[in-house]
């Protein structure tokens, strides 16, 4: 089977009040929903395995999980199987190989112990980088605009990201440093409160600008909006970093 190529396209899902497997799992539910077909899976393995949390950064290695596509409803619930990559035919539907749904593998030992981990869509996001087309990114934006949109409204995150070779950070690790969030993203009303939602929507005032469910899409990139509205590079990234700020904010802290 082909393998997805580098540069990766990453839309990463964040829920503060879902356990990871159940977050997880109703992502994945969410894409069969809209039409995509199982293909493979990995998991960890073990007694609990589901609902142990993440202990550390240095991920144990998955192995294969042999499942039937009839069979991927149950493997999600399996007490004793941590689901952790989850190969489709497509779910944005804009790479040569089938495109996977896992976990984020990128946040600090602090944030495996205490947050919830981020959930991403991996493709390929070849024509959002390299030499400058202005043509070439209109097409996988518009698919991938219209799925973050269909997914977002289905399964309801705390906040969500669309992002080229960049994972979507937790709000642990965003406390530590806020420059590490998205530029073109999601937050729920309910997440950041009415005021916090008001306050994105000032920063950004120039942005394109989407209510989706309970919360706020905001877009500087032409290609992921179908207003085609961009941002200066720079001043996108300041204000993301505002944001993150605000996000961060709202770290869990467990005694």
């Amino acid at each position: 089977m082909k393998t997805l190529d580098a540069p990766f396209l990453e839309i990463g899902f964040y829920f503060a009040d879902l356990a990871d497997a159940d977050a997880y799992a109703k992502l994945a539910r969410a894409i069969l929903a809209r039409g995509s077909h199982f293909i493979e899976a990995e998991c960890w393995r073990g007694p609990g395995e589901r609902s142990r949390p993440f202990e550390s950064k240095r991920d144990k290695i998955s192995e294969p999980l042999p499942l039937r596509a009839d069979q991927l409803q149950g493997a999600l619930e399996d007490p004793d199987l941590r689901v952790m990559e989850v190969s489709f035919d497509r779910i944005i539907g804009i790479s040569k190989a089938p495109e996977r749904l896992e976990y984020v593998s990128v946040f600090s030992e602090q944030a495996a112990l205490l947050d919830r981990h981020p959930i991403v869509i991996l493709a390929e996001g070849e024509p959002f980088s390299g030499p400058h087309e202005p043509d070439r990114g209109l097409k996988p934006g518009k698919k991938i605009y219209h799925a973050f949109r269909d997914l977002v409204i289905a399964v309801e995150p705390s906040y969500a990201c669309i992002r080229v070779e960049a994972a979507t950070e937790c709000p642990t690790d965003l406390h530590q440093d806020p420059r590490g969030f998205a530029d073109d993203f999601f937050v729920d009303s309910a997440f950041v409160g009415a005021s916090g939602l008001a306050t994105i929507a000032r920063l950004f005032g120039g942005a394109y600008q989407e209510r989706m469910g309970n919360g706020l899409y905001v877009s500087t990139y032409r290609y992921l909006n179908p207003d085609h509205i961009d941002l200066d590079r720079v001043k996108a990234g300041d204000l993301a970093t505002e944001v993150g700020k605000l996000i961060g904010q709202r770290r869990p802290v467990r005694a």
